[in-house]
């Protein structure tokens, strides 16, 4: 009876791990893929601009992003930028910096709860223009957004990463302690939960950085392992 609890316990806690993190990096894709279209295909830059986004604002939060400007020539540059904000009305800013040769400057915007779209997204595009013979640039981003003003962006995400990490690493370890000796079919199942945790892994790490390609293709792989996995313990608990 102790070793069926354990072995339920495990199952449990494992599941809630790997459902948390893929609902967390599957927003962050989204969040990512949504930017990549929302502005349409329009003039591109030459080069990528480093931009500085929140990946997750709620009602209680007062941010920012921020373009870090490069003048990477030998000569004093006034590059021109201008932001694109999501919102019912797209919100559209201009800004001209004076830049010294092999200088860098941060240009900063302010977004909130009125730049929000689809009930849970700012999306931020963000060009530089041509400066004399400094090229232009651009970058893009999305914030996903919760309507909650009991916690702050960063809280949510430190939760949800915790409840994501414990729960995975908690019932790993439990169903490794539970099937001992490790053999046949629990052996078997350990293996799938440590691919789908590892699948989940990667998500978040790909989904962070903005590959919302390669965070589509993590999801639906490990949408299918989830799949599996739940299959083979629900249909036939017994044999595990």
């Amino acid at each position: 009876m102790r070793s069926k609890f354990l072995r339920s316990t495990s199952l449990l806690l494992f599941f809630l791990g790997v459902v948390t993190a893929m609902l967390l990096f599957g927003s962050l894709t989204w969040a990512s893929l949504e930017a990549a279209f929302y502005f349409g295909y329009g003039i591109q830059g030459v080069n990528n601009l480093d931009l500085d986004c929140p990946r997750l604002l709620t009602a209680a939060d007062s941010a920012s992003v921020t373009a870090m400007v490069r003048n990477t020539t030998d000569r004093d540059v006034e590059p021109r930028l201008e932001a694109n904000i999501s919102s019912n009305l797209l919100r559209s800013e201009e800004v001209q910096i004076q830049l010294p040769a092999r200088q860098s400057a941060p240009v900063t915007w302010q977004v909130g709860a009125t730049d929000v779209v689809f009930d849970h997204l700012i999306i931020v595009r963000i060009y530089q223009f041509q400066a004399f013979v400094l090229p232009s640039a651009d970058a893009n981003c999305g914030i996903l957004f919760l309507d909650t003003p009991a916690l702050s962006g960063a809280q949510v995400l430190a939760i949800t990463i915790s409840v994501s990490l414990f729960g995975t690493l908690a019932g790993l370890a439990l169903w490794a302690a539970a099937n001992q000796p490790l053999t046949g079919r629990p052996l078997d199942l350990l293996r799938g939960m440590l691919f789908l945790g590892g699948l989940c892994a990667s998500g978040l790490a790909l989904s962070w950085i903005g590959l919302w390609v390669a965070g589509v293709l993590l999801f639906a792989l490990a949408a299918f392992m989830l799949v599996i996995l739940l299959t083979r313990y629900v249909l036939a608990p017994e044999s595990v």
